[in-house]
C-alpha cells in the first residue's frame, strides 16, 4: 500500500514530512516495546573500577532512553485507543505489516481510521498543535 494521505476534505491531514515521521514511528512500535523490556531487565557489568571521566552513569543513560521510548510507545497506544475497537487490529496490521484491510468494513472506512490514528499519534507525541 502506498504511503500517502488524502487531502480532500480531510481535517486530519499533516504536512508530508511529519506524516512520514509519525508513520515510521508507528511501524517501529514493536521494536520499541522490545527495547523497553530490554532496558528494564538488562544489567550492566561493572568491575567496580572507574572508567573515563564521563559525568553520566550507565543507569542515567538507560533511564533517559527508557523515558523517550515510553513516551513514544504511550503515544501510539493512546492513538490506538482513539479509534473504534473493531478497526484497531486491521489498522495496526496495515500500518506495521502492510497487510490488506479486512473485509468487514469498506476500504474508505479503514483508510479514514488509519489517517486518524496517524494524526492522533502526532498529537500525543506533541508534534501537532491543532485540534
Amino acid at each position: 500500500m502506498r504511503d500517502y494521505q488524502s487531502r480532500k476534505n480531510n481535517p486530519f491531514s499533516l504536512p508530508h514530512n511529519l506524516y512520514m515521521r509519525v508513520l515510521y514511528q508507528i511501524r517501529d512500535y514493536d521494536r520499541m516495546k522490545e527495547e523497553r523490556m530490554e532496558i528494564l531487565y538488562s544489567t550492566t557489568a561493572r568491575d567496580g573500577l572507574p572508567r573515563g571521566n564521563g559525568v553520566r552513569s550507565d543507569t542515567e543513560i538507560r533511564a533517559i532512553r527508557l523515558v523517550k521510548v515510553e513516551e513514544n510507545c504511550k503515544a501510539v497506544e493512546l492513538a490506538l485507543g482513539q479509534i473504534p475497537e473493531e478497526y484497531r487490529k486491521g489498522v495496526i496490521d496495515n500500518i506495521c505489516e502492510g497487510a490488506p484491510f479486512p473485509l468487514d468494513a469498506s476500504y474508505s472506512t479503514y483508510k479514514r481510521q488509519r489517517q486518524r490514528m496517524i494524526w492522533w499519534t502526532a498529537k500525543f507525541m506533541g508534534l501537532c498543535d491543532e485540534f
